[in-house]
């Protein structure tokens, strides 16, 4: 919000975060970046929208990032779409992926998820052109060749252990 209730920027309301040294923020010819929160170390080249990056990643040329959170040295290559997930450390979001895909908003009854937010684990490569529905929970370490098919239906689970 352009007037958010609790500004992040507040030096009196201070949050301590465990940083290392990255390079600035790099903000490339032609990209976009609105109402985000973006640390050091990312290169943007694409768009950016209501969305928090975390020490260096990469949003590639083409790729549309909104309302998402993405954590440490994610890569989303070219074409690629991230809409409304959390996506984890060393995820690799191969070019023309979606994740966040169509309008069906099934509830993931494993995990209670009916918000539409998916989540991909940490170190998983997400093939390029698969498209994830909404509400899906995908593991970690998981690899291209471990993927189906073209789409991963709302409110599934890919390579996730439950009771």
């Amino acid at each position: 919000a352009d007037n958010p209730t609790h500004d992040l920027l507040d030096r009196e309301w201070v949050i301590h975060t465990r940083s290392e040294e990255r390079p600035p923020v790099n903000i490339r010819t032609g990209a976009t970046v609105n109402h985000s929160l973006i640390t050091d170390g990312c290169v943007i080249e694409g768009s950016v929208e209501y969305s928090v990056l975390s020490p260096g990643v990469r949003v590639q040329r083409g790729a549309v990032v909104r309302y998402s959170i993405i954590m440490t040295d994610a890569v989303i290559e070219p074409g690629a779409v991230v809409d409304r997930s959390i996506i984890d450390k060393r995820v690799v979001v191969g070019r023309g992926a979606h994740i966040g895909y169509g309008t069906d908003y099934t509830e993931n009854t494993e995990f209670n998820i009916g918000t539409g937010i998916s989540v991909v684990g940490k170190n998983t490569l997400i093939p390029p052109n698969l498209k994830i529905g909404r509400n899906v929970v995908i593991g970690s370490d998981m690899n291209d060749d471990q993927f189906n098919g073209e789409l991963i239906k709302s409110g599934q689970n890919i390579g996730v252990e439950t009771d």
